[in-house]
């Protein structure tokens, strides 16, 4: 079964709303359209580890593989 190339897919699971907010930033200056879920439980919950996912579309996502490794090897907090 193919994936539909729209699908949200998790592109990565970090700590923090701005780790989150840094990825999603840096993709978009490359072109990727992404978004973050998971962050509104750390306003509820601020206790709770946090798991913030960023999104990115099914047929960005090899590439958006391929930015955030880049960027992780300056910036350890979206690894």
């Amino acid at each position: 079964m193919q994936t539909d190339p729209e699908s949200p897919q998790v592109l990565a699971r970090l700590r923090t709303e701005a780790d989150a907010q840094f990825l999603i930033d840096h993709l978009g200056s490359v072109g990727i359209r992404a978004m973050m879920t998971g962050n509104v439980l750390l306003n509820v919950y601020p206790e709770v580890p946090a798991d913030v996912r960023v999104l990115v579309r099914a047929c960005d996502l090899e590439r958006a593989q391929v930015v955030r490794a880049d960027l992780a090897t300056i910036e350890p907090r979206v690894r």
